[in-house]
């Protein structure tokens, strides 16, 4: 989330619609390195809900999750 280009477009989405609205974003970061401050203030400032993934378990979670969307595609 340190891009320079993607903090310009979600500055850009941010600033289009009015609080409260517009659409809610959902990337997969890894929570050893997210604290729950970071998290809020991404949601409040940009609409973006972390999807907590772990290194731990080599990001299994994320693999289900996709593996479970797929399935749901066909």
């Amino acid at each position: 989330m340190t891009d320079p280009e993607i903090n310009l477009m979600l500055n850009y989405i941010a600033s289009t619609f009015p609080p409260e609205s517009g659409p809610t974003h959902y990337p997969a970061m890894t929570k050893e390195r997210m604290s729950e401050v970071e998290k809020e203030r991404w949601f409040k400032d940009f609409k973006i809900k972390i999807i907590p993934v772990s290194s731990a378990n080599e990001y299994t979670e994320l693999t289900e999750f996709l593996d479970a969307l797929g399935a749901t595609a066909k």
